[in-house]
């Protein structure tokens, strides 16, 4: 592990590179995929003062937009400063995020993606990181599960996690009630 994640761990305050995070009050979330998981996150995003956009495959009704702009996919990618995906994996969604996408994101957006890792091509995802369009990413799922791209592991500026979001006591509980 390395960057400001493993800093304290390796006894470096900020870490050797410390780079000041931004804050979320005014930026612009854009939501792939309003579903209840993505309404979740505008609920949550909303608390810290982001303005929210979605795409989805229909416009919500007012009462469940609760404010929110229903935008196009292009100006979704284009306009926001953080890009979650929230939607179900399909044969339409299958790397629905690739290089022409990652071209098409706003310079220094940051990309979340607790969905499916199929959503997004890993090797446009190392390159947009690298070539710095993306200023970061955060990970919970992969393309090859459990396998994850090299290049991935090698980017200061990923944060992943091993497919744990719905890891809690309580949503395993949940879970095994609903079945």
């Amino acid at each position: 592990m390395h960057g400001p994640y493993a800093a304290c761990r390796e006894g470096n305050w900020r870490g050797s590179n410390f780079v000041p995070g931004t804050d979320p009050e005014d930026k612009i979330l854009g939501i792939i995929g309003m579903g209840g998981i993505g309404q979740a996150v505008a609920h949550r995003a909303r608390a810290f003062g982001m303005k929210i956009q979605y795409f989805n495959r229909s416009r919500l009704s007012p009462e469940l937009e609760k404010g929110a702009k229903y935008v196009g996919f292009d100006e979704l990618l284009s306009t926001s400063d953080v890009v979650s995906l929230n939607c179900s994996l399909t044969a339409e969604t299958t790397k629905l995020i690739g290089k022409k996408e990652f071209e098409k994101m706003k310079k220094g957006a940051v990309l979340v993606n607790t969905a499916r890792g199929k959503l997004i091509d890993e090797a446009a995802l190392v390159e947009a990181l690298k070539g710095g369009n993306l200023k970061a990413a955060g990970l919970d799922v992969y393309e090859n599960e459990p396998e994850i791209n090299k290049g991935l592991y090698d980017a200061p500026n990923v944060f992943m996690t091993p497919h744990i979001g719905t890891g809690t006591t309580d949503t395993q509980v949940r879970d095994a009630l609903s079945t």
